[in-house]
């Protein structure tokens, strides 16, 4: 081996003792050490630890912020009222459990919970049960039948026509 290639060698087993080094001392770090520690390095690398500390430490930032994002986001779906007016009805057997578009809101959804029985309930606005009994347009999957079938209790809800007058 040449002499380039023993000292590139020695740089790379550096760099990567380095890196491995600063990874565990910031996976124990908070967003405000290491944006402090961030701000204490130059701001032009000057050899590959500078250049490797910063790295790191902008990675390990990012994914800080990232979870503290997801975590607001979980809260505050959490915290967010629940809409008025919804019923629960049973989703169908051999559906499982399936998420639901709303019919009225581009990019809502009404996602299911489990029962203690096993079975699938989901809240859902009156039209969007309206929407999946009586097959509206965007509803795959069982037919309408299926629906009223799993949920006699809001089929007696839907309007009835009168018979029909007797021929005569």
């Amino acid at each position: 081996m040449d002499t380039y290639s023993t000292i590139n060698r020695e740089r790379i087993e550096q760099a990567e003792d380095h890196r491995a080094m600063i990874e565990a001392k910031t996976a124990t770090m908070t967003l405000v050490e290491i944006t402090a520690a961030l701000l204490r390095l130059p701001a032009s690398p000057e050899t590959d630890n500078d250049l490797i500390d910063r790295a790191t430490l902008t990675q390990r930032r990012l994914e800080l912020e990232a979870a503290e994002a997801e975590r607001r986001r979980i809260e505050a779906a959490a915290m967010a009222p629940e809409e008025s007016g919804l019923c629960d009805v049973m989703i169908p057997i051999e559906l499982g459990a399936v998420a639901v578009a709303s019919p009225t809101v581009p990019g809502k959804f009404y996602y299911p919970t489990q029962r203690e029985d096993g079975r699938f309930t989901i809240r859902l606005p009156w039209s969007g049960f309206h929407a999946l009994a009586f097959g509206i347009n965007g509803t795959a999957g069982p037919n309408g039948a299926n629906w009223l079938a799993e949920n006699p209790n809001l089929a007696q809800r839907l309007p009835r026509n009168p018979p029909p007058p007797a021929a005569g």
